[in-house]
Protein backbone atom coordinates (compact mmCIF):
# COMPACT_ATOMS: atom_id res chain seq x y z
CA UNK A 1 0.00 0.00 0.00
CA UNK A 2 1.35 3.43 -0.92
CA UNK A 3 1.15 5.66 2.14
CA UNK A 4 2.50 8.96 0.83
CA UNK A 5 3.11 10.79 -2.41
CA UNK A 6 6.10 12.94 -3.15
CA UNK A 7 5.04 16.58 -3.38
CA UNK A 8 7.11 18.31 -6.05
CA UNK A 9 6.28 21.86 -5.07
CA UNK A 10 7.30 21.51 -1.43
CA UNK A 11 10.71 22.10 0.10
CA UNK A 12 9.23 22.06 3.59
CA UNK A 13 11.55 20.68 6.26
CA UNK A 14 8.48 20.09 8.43
CA UNK A 15 7.02 17.90 5.73
CA UNK A 16 10.20 15.91 5.17
CA UNK A 17 10.74 15.46 8.88
CA UNK A 18 7.16 14.45 9.61
CA UNK A 19 7.31 11.88 6.83
CA UNK A 20 10.48 10.29 8.13
CA UNK A 21 9.12 10.10 11.65
CA UNK A 22 5.95 8.37 10.48
CA UNK A 23 7.93 5.90 8.40
CA UNK A 24 10.18 5.12 11.35
CA UNK A 25 7.13 4.44 13.47
CA UNK A 26 5.89 1.99 10.85
CA UNK A 27 9.25 0.20 10.89
CA UNK A 28 10.06 1.04 7.28
CA UNK A 29 13.64 1.05 6.07
CA UNK A 30 13.23 3.65 3.36
CA UNK A 31 11.39 6.93 3.08
CA UNK A 32 8.22 6.48 1.07
CA UNK A 33 7.54 10.08 0.09
CA UNK A 34 6.41 13.38 1.53
CA UNK A 35 3.07 13.87 3.21
CA UNK A 36 1.02 16.84 4.28
CA UNK A 37 1.93 19.00 7.26
CA UNK A 38 -0.24 17.02 9.66
CA UNK A 39 2.24 17.43 12.51
CA UNK A 40 5.13 19.71 13.23
CA UNK A 41 8.74 18.69 12.92
CA UNK A 42 9.25 18.71 16.67
CA UNK A 43 6.13 16.58 17.22
CA UNK A 44 7.26 14.10 14.59
CA UNK A 45 10.75 13.89 16.04
CA UNK A 46 9.41 13.28 19.54
CA UNK A 47 7.15 10.53 18.25
CA UNK A 48 9.91 8.76 16.38
CA UNK A 49 12.62 9.33 18.99
CA UNK A 50 11.67 9.98 22.61
CA UNK A 51 15.22 11.15 23.38
CA UNK A 52 15.20 13.80 20.65
CA UNK A 53 16.30 17.16 22.10
CA UNK A 54 13.67 19.67 23.06
CA UNK A 55 14.49 23.37 22.99
CA UNK A 56 17.83 23.74 24.73
CA UNK A 57 18.26 25.55 28.04
CA UNK A 58 21.64 26.80 26.90
CA UNK A 59 21.68 28.68 23.61
CA UNK A 60 24.48 27.00 21.68
CA UNK A 61 26.32 28.72 18.84
CA UNK A 62 26.71 26.57 15.74
CA UNK A 63 28.06 26.88 12.22
CA UNK A 64 26.61 25.06 9.21
CA UNK A 65 28.80 25.15 6.12
CA UNK A 66 27.04 24.20 2.87
CA UNK A 67 28.48 23.94 -0.60
CA UNK A 68 26.45 26.44 -2.63
CA UNK A 69 22.97 27.89 -2.91
CA UNK A 70 23.04 27.78 -6.71
CA UNK A 71 21.55 24.26 -6.43
CA UNK A 72 18.00 23.64 -5.13
CA UNK A 73 19.29 20.72 -3.10
CA UNK A 74 21.42 22.95 -0.87
CA UNK A 75 18.62 25.50 -0.62
CA UNK A 76 16.52 22.71 0.88
CA UNK A 77 19.25 21.92 3.38
CA UNK A 78 19.48 25.60 4.32
CA UNK A 79 15.74 25.63 5.06
CA UNK A 80 16.15 22.56 7.22
CA UNK A 81 18.92 24.19 9.24
CA UNK A 82 16.88 27.35 9.70
CA UNK A 83 13.84 25.47 10.94
CA UNK A 84 15.88 23.30 13.30
CA UNK A 85 17.72 26.28 14.74
CA UNK A 86 14.45 28.08 15.43
CA UNK A 87 12.67 25.03 16.85
CA UNK A 88 15.55 23.90 19.05
CA UNK A 89 16.78 27.29 20.24
CA UNK A 90 20.19 27.40 18.57
CA UNK A 91 22.12 30.40 17.27
CA UNK A 92 23.16 29.26 13.82
CA UNK A 93 25.41 30.83 11.19
CA UNK A 94 24.84 29.30 7.75
CA UNK A 95 27.72 29.71 5.32
CA UNK A 96 28.17 28.87 1.66
CA UNK A 97 30.30 29.63 -1.41
CA UNK A 98 29.27 30.60 -4.97
CA UNK A 99 29.80 27.24 -6.70
CA UNK A 100 30.72 23.64 -6.00
CA UNK A 101 34.10 24.32 -7.60
CA UNK A 102 35.16 26.82 -4.89
CA UNK A 103 36.98 24.40 -2.58
CA UNK A 104 39.64 26.90 -1.47
CA UNK A 105 37.02 29.57 -0.81
CA UNK A 106 35.02 27.12 1.30
CA UNK A 107 38.10 26.57 3.48
CA UNK A 108 38.58 30.31 3.91
CA UNK A 109 34.95 30.78 4.94
CA UNK A 110 35.23 28.03 7.55
CA UNK A 111 38.48 29.42 8.95
CA UNK A 112 36.84 32.81 9.54
CA UNK A 113 33.81 31.18 11.17
CA UNK A 114 35.94 29.14 13.56
CA UNK A 115 37.60 32.31 14.84
CA UNK A 116 34.21 33.11 16.43
CA UNK A 117 34.50 29.95 18.62
CA UNK A 118 31.28 28.10 17.78
CA UNK A 119 30.14 25.26 20.01
CA UNK A 120 29.69 22.84 17.10
CA UNK A 121 30.39 22.74 13.36
CA UNK A 122 28.36 20.99 10.64
CA UNK A 123 30.04 20.72 7.25
CA UNK A 124 29.25 19.56 3.73
CA UNK A 125 32.75 19.55 2.20
CA UNK A 126 33.31 20.18 -1.48
CA UNK A 127 36.14 17.67 -1.52
CA UNK A 128 37.25 14.93 0.91
CA UNK A 129 40.22 17.01 2.08
CA UNK A 130 39.70 20.73 1.37
CA UNK A 131 38.52 21.63 4.90
CA UNK A 132 41.07 19.62 6.89
CA UNK A 133 43.39 22.54 7.85
CA UNK A 134 40.51 24.39 9.54
CA UNK A 135 38.98 21.25 11.02
CA UNK A 136 42.28 20.33 12.66
CA UNK A 137 42.05 23.57 14.66
CA UNK A 138 38.46 22.80 15.60
CA UNK A 139 39.41 19.32 16.78
CA UNK A 140 42.24 20.73 18.86
CA UNK A 141 39.63 22.86 20.65
CA UNK A 142 37.35 19.81 21.14
CA UNK A 143 34.63 21.33 18.95
CA UNK A 144 32.23 18.61 17.70
CA UNK A 145 32.40 18.22 13.92
CA UNK A 146 29.51 16.68 12.01
CA UNK A 147 29.72 15.94 8.29
CA UNK A 148 26.41 16.18 6.45
CA UNK A 149 25.61 14.68 3.04
CA UNK A 150 29.28 14.12 2.23
CA UNK A 151 32.27 12.48 3.88
CA UNK A 152 35.88 13.36 4.56
CA UNK A 153 38.73 11.06 3.59
CA UNK A 154 39.12 9.06 6.84
CA UNK A 155 42.84 8.40 6.38
CA UNK A 156 43.61 12.04 5.56
CA UNK A 157 41.45 13.19 8.48
CA UNK A 158 43.31 10.95 10.89
CA UNK A 159 46.67 12.14 9.58
CA UNK A 160 45.50 15.75 10.08
CA UNK A 161 44.32 15.03 13.65
CA UNK A 162 40.71 15.72 12.70
CA UNK A 163 38.06 13.97 14.80
CA UNK A 164 34.63 13.54 13.22
CA UNK A 165 31.85 13.15 15.78
CA UNK A 166 29.27 11.75 13.37
CA UNK A 167 28.55 11.37 9.66
CA UNK A 168 25.00 11.99 8.40
CA UNK A 169 24.81 10.77 4.84
CA UNK A 170 22.69 8.57 2.61
CA UNK A 171 23.96 5.29 1.19
CA UNK A 172 25.19 6.59 -2.13
CA UNK A 173 26.21 3.17 -3.40
CA UNK A 174 22.61 2.15 -2.88
CA UNK A 175 21.44 5.33 -4.62
CA UNK A 176 23.36 4.46 -7.77
CA UNK A 177 22.17 0.88 -7.49
CA UNK A 178 18.52 1.96 -7.35
CA UNK A 179 18.91 3.79 -10.66
CA UNK A 180 20.61 0.80 -12.29
CA UNK A 181 18.02 -1.62 -10.90
CA UNK A 182 15.19 0.39 -12.45
CA UNK A 183 16.92 0.21 -15.84
CA UNK A 184 17.51 -3.54 -15.51
CA UNK A 185 13.89 -4.15 -14.53
CA UNK A 186 12.24 -1.84 -17.05
CA UNK A 187 14.44 -1.40 -20.14
CA UNK A 188 14.00 -4.95 -21.31
CA UNK A 189 15.94 -4.66 -24.57
CA UNK A 190 19.00 -3.20 -22.87
CA UNK A 191 21.44 -1.07 -24.85
CA UNK A 192 24.03 1.65 -24.49
CA UNK A 193 24.10 3.68 -21.29
CA UNK A 194 26.12 6.72 -20.18
CA UNK A 195 26.92 8.01 -16.72
CA UNK A 196 27.30 11.68 -15.76
CA UNK A 197 29.63 11.54 -12.76
CA UNK A 198 29.96 14.21 -10.09
CA UNK A 199 33.10 16.16 -9.33
CA UNK A 200 36.19 13.97 -9.65
CA UNK A 201 37.28 12.66 -6.27
CA UNK A 202 34.03 13.50 -4.48
CA UNK A 203 33.00 10.55 -2.25
CA UNK A 204 29.27 10.81 -2.95
CA UNK A 205 29.83 10.87 -6.69
CA UNK A 206 32.27 7.98 -6.53
CA UNK A 207 29.84 5.89 -4.49
CA UNK A 208 26.93 6.60 -6.84
CA UNK A 209 29.07 5.65 -9.82
CA UNK A 210 30.17 2.46 -8.07
CA UNK A 211 26.64 1.42 -7.15
CA UNK A 212 25.32 2.14 -10.63
CA UNK A 213 28.11 0.62 -12.71
CA UNK A 214 28.51 -2.49 -10.54
CA UNK A 215 24.84 -3.43 -10.72
CA UNK A 216 24.40 -2.53 -14.37
CA UNK A 217 27.57 -4.46 -15.25
CA UNK A 218 25.99 -7.68 -14.04
CA UNK A 219 23.46 -7.60 -16.89
CA UNK A 220 24.90 -8.41 -20.32
CA UNK A 221 22.04 -6.59 -22.07
CA UNK A 222 23.54 -3.26 -21.06
CA UNK A 223 26.81 -1.62 -22.04
CA UNK A 224 28.17 1.40 -20.18
CA UNK A 225 29.75 3.25 -23.10
CA UNK A 226 30.68 6.52 -21.35
CA UNK A 227 31.29 7.61 -17.75
CA UNK A 228 32.66 11.13 -17.29
CA UNK A 229 32.70 13.75 -14.51
CA UNK A 230 30.45 16.74 -15.21
CA UNK A 231 31.31 18.42 -11.88
CA UNK A 232 27.65 18.60 -10.74
CA UNK A 233 27.20 21.30 -13.41
CA UNK A 234 24.23 21.67 -15.77
CA UNK A 235 26.07 23.33 -18.65
CA UNK A 236 28.89 20.80 -18.55
CA UNK A 237 26.41 17.92 -18.47
CA UNK A 238 24.59 19.38 -21.45
CA UNK A 239 27.82 19.58 -23.47
CA UNK A 240 28.84 16.05 -22.53
CA UNK A 241 25.44 14.66 -23.43
CA UNK A 242 25.42 16.46 -26.77
CA UNK A 243 28.82 14.94 -27.54
CA UNK A 244 27.65 11.46 -26.55
CA UNK A 245 24.61 11.74 -28.79
CA UNK A 246 26.96 12.33 -31.71
CA UNK A 247 29.29 9.46 -30.78
CA UNK A 248 26.53 7.05 -29.75
CA UNK A 249 23.42 7.94 -31.79
CA UNK A 250 21.69 4.85 -30.40
CA UNK A 251 22.29 5.81 -26.75
CA UNK A 252 19.27 4.66 -24.75
CA UNK A 253 19.77 5.78 -21.14
CA UNK A 254 21.71 8.22 -18.93
CA UNK A 255 22.21 8.14 -15.19
CA UNK A 256 23.19 11.48 -13.65
CA UNK A 257 24.81 11.49 -10.21
CA UNK A 258 22.85 14.63 -9.34
CA UNK A 259 19.72 16.33 -10.63
CA UNK A 260 21.51 19.42 -11.89
CA UNK A 261 23.36 17.22 -14.38
CA UNK A 262 20.15 15.36 -15.20
CA UNK A 263 18.65 18.71 -16.23
CA UNK A 264 21.68 19.35 -18.43
CA UNK A 265 21.16 15.99 -20.11
CA UNK A 266 17.49 16.85 -20.59
CA UNK A 267 18.46 20.14 -22.27
CA UNK A 268 20.76 18.32 -24.68
CA UNK A 269 18.13 15.72 -25.55
CA UNK A 270 15.58 18.44 -26.26
CA UNK A 271 18.02 20.25 -28.57
CA UNK A 272 18.72 16.98 -30.41
CA UNK A 273 15.02 16.00 -30.51
CA UNK A 274 15.83 12.74 -28.70
CA UNK A 275 13.83 13.09 -25.49
CA UNK A 276 11.67 10.10 -26.45
CA UNK A 277 14.73 7.94 -27.22
CA UNK A 278 16.89 8.37 -24.11
CA UNK A 279 15.80 7.62 -20.56
CA UNK A 280 17.24 9.89 -17.85
CA UNK A 281 17.48 9.07 -14.16
CA UNK A 282 18.87 11.70 -11.78
CA UNK A 283 19.71 11.93 -8.10
CA UNK A 284 18.50 14.29 -5.33
CA UNK A 285 14.81 15.06 -5.94
CA UNK A 286 15.01 18.80 -6.59
CA UNK A 287 11.75 20.58 -7.57
CA UNK A 288 12.67 21.24 -11.22
CA UNK A 289 13.43 17.57 -11.80
CA UNK A 290 10.26 16.46 -10.03
CA UNK A 291 8.34 18.71 -12.41
CA UNK A 292 10.22 17.21 -15.36
CA UNK A 293 9.30 13.72 -14.10
CA UNK A 294 5.66 14.78 -13.92
CA UNK A 295 5.93 16.00 -17.53
CA UNK A 296 7.61 12.76 -18.66
CA UNK A 297 10.87 14.42 -19.67
CA UNK A 298 12.94 12.69 -16.98
CA UNK A 299 12.03 9.17 -15.93
CA UNK A 300 13.04 9.18 -12.26
CA UNK A 301 15.32 10.52 -9.56
CA UNK A 302 16.82 8.91 -6.49
CA UNK A 303 15.44 11.44 -4.04
CA UNK A 304 17.31 12.49 -0.94
CA UNK A 305 16.01 14.73 1.80
CA UNK A 306 18.45 17.53 2.64
CA UNK A 307 16.16 19.40 5.03
CA UNK A 308 15.81 16.27 7.13
CA UNK A 309 19.58 15.73 7.14
CA UNK A 310 20.05 19.28 8.42
CA UNK A 311 17.50 18.81 11.19
CA UNK A 312 19.14 15.56 12.27
CA UNK A 313 22.52 17.33 12.27
CA UNK A 314 21.43 20.02 14.72
CA UNK A 315 19.69 17.49 16.95
CA UNK A 316 22.84 15.37 16.97
CA UNK A 317 25.07 18.38 17.69
CA UNK A 318 22.95 19.25 20.72
CA UNK A 319 23.21 15.69 22.00
CA UNK A 320 26.99 15.75 21.60
CA UNK A 321 27.24 19.02 23.50
CA UNK A 322 25.09 17.52 26.26
CA UNK A 323 27.32 14.41 26.39
CA UNK A 324 24.52 12.19 25.17
CA UNK A 325 25.18 9.20 22.89
CA UNK A 326 25.20 9.76 19.13
CA UNK A 327 25.99 7.13 16.52
CA UNK A 328 29.14 7.73 14.49
CA UNK A 329 27.11 7.11 11.32
CA UNK A 330 23.49 8.15 10.83
CA UNK A 331 21.99 6.96 7.52
CA UNK A 332 19.81 9.46 5.68
CA UNK A 333 16.76 8.19 3.73
CA UNK A 334 16.55 7.84 -0.04
CA UNK A 335 13.80 6.80 -2.47
CA UNK A 336 13.51 6.24 -6.20
CA UNK A 337 10.79 8.69 -7.28
CA UNK A 338 8.78 8.00 -10.43
CA UNK A 339 5.92 9.86 -12.12
CA UNK A 340 3.29 8.09 -10.03
CA UNK A 341 4.99 9.36 -6.86
CA UNK A 342 4.69 13.02 -7.85
CA UNK A 343 1.56 15.11 -7.67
Amino acid sequence: MKLFRFVSTSGSPNRARATLALVLLLGATMLLGACGDTQTASQAGAAANPTSPAKTAKRYKMVALLKTLSNDYWQGMKRGYEEAAQALGVDLEILTVPTEQDADKQLEVLQVALDKNPDAVMISPISPTNLLPALAKASAKKVPILTVDDKLDPKAAKESNVTISTVIVSDNVQAGGLAAQWMVDNLKDGGKVALLEGKAGNPSGIDRKTGFSNLLGKDSRFKLVASTPADWDRAMAQKLTASWLQTYPDLMAIYAANDTMALGAMDALKAANKESQVTIIGTDGVPEVLQAIKQGRIKATVAQFPAEQAYIAIESAIKLLENRPVNSYIPAPIKLVLKEDVK
